[in-house]
């Protein structure tokens, strides 16, 4: 059953409660593109608190994230501790009855989706040795050594097909964009979150 939400209010800052900047921070970079219709849906992965923060942190952030979810005019569907968050019905009802997967959903350009498969189907088939994700950070890494990385792209956390894909550069640079002007806090988190991300992929996987 989905749940209708309250409208949010125009042409105000609707990010201004209380229970808001009690969010943890991960959280608010990924509902902030989608209420500002940057992207279609969230993946709010809750679950991943008990493992990092503890129960007590998980049940507090659950409280808030549907309180906020309430306030700020959204549908959700829960399932084991991860939030499908959208402003449309239809939509969360078209990802649970599989019409769209996951990567549509959340607004990735369908070459990257098409491209993540691919890449995914040839890793089981072939038996390699490192993964799409592996091989992508290295991308990554060696694009940041020459100087030639778009740091934009550490706005969105999908694989991307290329580096250089056009639709991933004007997505990332749209939740850039919108996080800049709505919630500071939350962009500088999701940047020094992805950073850190190729840090630890860098130190696991080593050349």
């Amino acid at each position: 059953m989905f749940i209708k939400k309250e409208s949010r209010t125009k042409g105000k800052n609707i990010y201004s409660f209380i229970e808001w900047y009690k969010l943890n921070l991960g959280i608010r970079a990924d509902l902030v593109p989608v209420l500002e219709d940057v992207r279609l849906g969230a993946n709010v992965e809750l679950w991943k608190f008990e493992r990092t923060r503890g129960s007590q942190y998980l049940s507090i952030q659950k409280r808030y994230l549907e309180y906020c979810l309430v306030k700020l005019g959204l549908y959700y569907k829960e399932q084991r501790g991860d939030y499908y968050v959208s402003k449309s019905p239809i939509l969360l009802n078209q990802l649970w009855s599989r019409e769209i997967e996951t990567g549509e959903f959340l607004g990735y350009p369908k070459c990257c989706i098409d491209a993540f498969k691919k890449s995914c189907q040839e890793f089981l088939k072939n038996g390699q040795e490192k993964g799409p994700a592996v091989l992508f950070y290295r991308k990554l890494k060696e694009a940041v050594k020459k100087g030639s990385l778009n740091e934009a792209l550490f706005y969105t956390l999908h694989i991307h097909c290329e580096l250089d894909c056009q639709k991933t550069i004007i997505l990332t640079e749209s939740i850039k964009l919108v996080l800049e002007s709505r919630d500071i806090e939350a962009a500088y988190h999701l940047m020094e979150y992805n950073w850190n991300l190729l840090y630890a992929f860098n130190y696991k996987y080593p050349d």
